[in-house]
This record gives C-alpha cells, structure tokens and sequence, in this order.
C-alpha cells in the first residue's frame, strides 16, 4: 500500500536517510519510544518486556495510568507547539501531527520512529522533542539533565533526520511551558547506542532469545508456563534460598506487627474518619460500599450464564515448600 506523505520541502534533505512506512510496520523497529529498553534505561518498559512485545508484534505493555497520560499527552501536543512557536520562534518548522505514518533507516533498517516536530533556527536543524509531565518527573530537566530515555529517544531522532541536536518542550503540570536546549548531537552517544539496539535486535529479536530478566515479572513473561519437573540447586540458588525464607519471616514479623498497630490506632480513632497531628491529618478510616458479583450465587442459580462466561487462565505462582508441602 502507498503511504501519502509529502516530505516537507525546506527539510527535503532531512529525509534522505530514511523511509516512510505505514504505522503498523513499526512493530519490529526499534523506536525513539523504544530504544532506551535495550539498554535498560526505560522505567517503564524491560528489555524482556520490550523483546516480547517485538516477537509477539504488540506495544509494550504499559499501565490504565500511563495509556491515560499518553492519551492526554497527544491531544495536549497542539498546544505545547503553539507556546514553542510563540516563545521560540523557529526559522521554519514541521510538526509530525499526523500519525499514521512512520520512518524506517536506510543505513540501519532495524531503526526507526516518528518524532513530534523537527525546525530550524538561526541556520542550524533540530529534532523537538514534546513532553507533557509533572513537576517531579520535570525536576531532571530542571536540574539540567533530561531523563536517559527521553535523551535516547532524542539522540536517535536527530540521528536518523540528520540534525545539528535536540531540543524538548515541555508542558509542566498543565500551565508551565519549559524549553530545554538546544543539545549538540553527540556521535560517539548515538554510536554506543546504535551498536547496543544493534546486539538486541539481532541476538534476542531475530534469534528469539530472550534477554536477561531483571524482575520476576521478566521471568513470568519468558516462562509463563511450568513443565512438571524438577531441577536441583546449586550453591547461588541455596543461597538465595535461604535468603527468601529468612525475607518471609521477616515480612510475616511485620504484618503481624501492622495488624497490632493498625488494631490500637483504630480502637483509639473508634468511629472518627480522620485521625490528625497537630492539625494535621495522617490517617483516613472511612466506610464505603463496594459492589461485587457473587460467583458462587451466579453459578448456583444461573448455571447456564456462568458457564458461558467463564474463562480458564494459566498463571504460575512461586511458593516456598516446606516439609514437602506449600507454606
């Protein structure tokens, strides 16, 4: 299928060492989005959960919370390039506003991506990075420092666009426009970076192995299902053993100890919500009402319903045995 995309004359030559391809076809590229997980730079997303996402041909799986912000992200776009073109005043700029469209390397064809909006100024070219954050996750760009993924994902925007740098705006906490740069293109950065996505892309993506795990989630997601078997330790894992055993106690101490204090406060509180400190509050005890389905009145007397609905799924679950049984 075409793509329609007409390359923006003043950046003709911008555009020369890459390709335009449809959306979709960015599923196993390595990404502006994407390319800090390769080096375990992205707080978000594992290289397990990125290498999975590729083999599977799906987006990395991210939280309710993150689809929300960037939803709202896109639709704020607008109006942080409109603070940039106020504020800023480019030479000339083009906003990737449409995307439905991507672009793939020509000198490296596993990279590719589409940045938010690439401009001139004062006869130099730059990649526009557009961020939409919090104060907290602002204060590194405050500081002087952008974010590694979000300097990533910059570093390989102005490589593949061929610009003299980067720059990012960015919206803080809804009012505060911010512009961070302009940042020199650092080749000897986009070359270790290059060379790392090169070693994930060849040695984990196409040969379908796996990188190595860095959380137990990573773990679940490479070996979702057990094969009834048995391996023996060796001297690390009866270490960690005893480890997680020594960690439970501990965890079953502090529980118990929670309950108890959880216990006196809530006696002392009786039937008052807010507990305070010099005016202060620090504890809420409030009642609310929650509903929920009864799965065991549905299947007792709509048999029927409850058979069509329901669904089998397989999950692991680690335990320590003990005494040959599970604790």
């Amino acid at each position: 299928m075409e793509i329609e995309f007409k390359i923006p004359e003043n950046f003709k030559d911008n555009f020369s060492d890459v390709d335009v391809i449809s959306f979709d076809e960015r599923n196993n590229l390595i990404t502006g989005s994407t390319i800090s997980c390769t080096i375990g730079a992205n707080p978000y997303v594992t290289p397990v959960q990125l290498w999975s996402a590729m083999i599977n041909g799906t987006e990395p799986e991210v939280s309710e919370y993150a689809q929300k912000k960037m939803k709202a992200g896109k639709k704020i776009e607008k109006v942080i390039v409109e603070f940039f073109l106020e504020e800023q005043k480019p030479d000339d700029y083009f906003y990737f506003e449409d995307k439905y469209v991507s672009f793939r390397s020509k000198i490296y064809p596993f990279l590719g991506g589409t940045p938010d909006l690439i401009y001139k100024k004062d006869g130099k070219v730059y990649i526009g990075e557009i961020k939409n954050m919090g104060a907290a996750t602002a204060k590194a760009f405050i500081e002087g420092t952008p974010p590694l993924h979000y300097y990533c994902q910059a570093l390989l925007y102005s490589f593949l666009f061929n610009t003299d740098g980067f720059s990012f705006m960015v919206l803080i906490d809804g009012y505060d426009y911010q512009f961070f740069g302009p940042f020199p293109k650092d080749q000897k950065s986009i070359l270790n970076l290059i060379r790392e996505a090169n070693i994930f892309y060849n040695e984990n993506y196409l040969k379908k192995i796996p990188p190595e795990p860095i959380s137990y989630k990573d773990v679940l997601t490479i070996y979702p299902k057990s094969q009834p078997l048995k391996i023996e330790a060796n001297e690390e894992v009866k270490e960690l053993v005893k480890m997680l055993q020594e960690v439970k106690l501990q965890l079953k101490y502090l529980e118990e100890k929670e309950e108890m204090i959880k216990a006196r406060i809530g006696e002392f509180m009786k039937d008052n919500e807010i507990l305070t400190i010099n005016g202060n509050p620090v504890i809420s005890f409030k009642s609310f009402q929650s509903e929920r389905l009864s799965i065991n009145k549905l299947k007792q007397m709509e048999p029927e319903i409850y058979e069509k609905f329901l669904e089998t799924k397989e999950n692991r679950v680690f335990k320590l045995i003990k005494g040959g049984k599970d604790e």
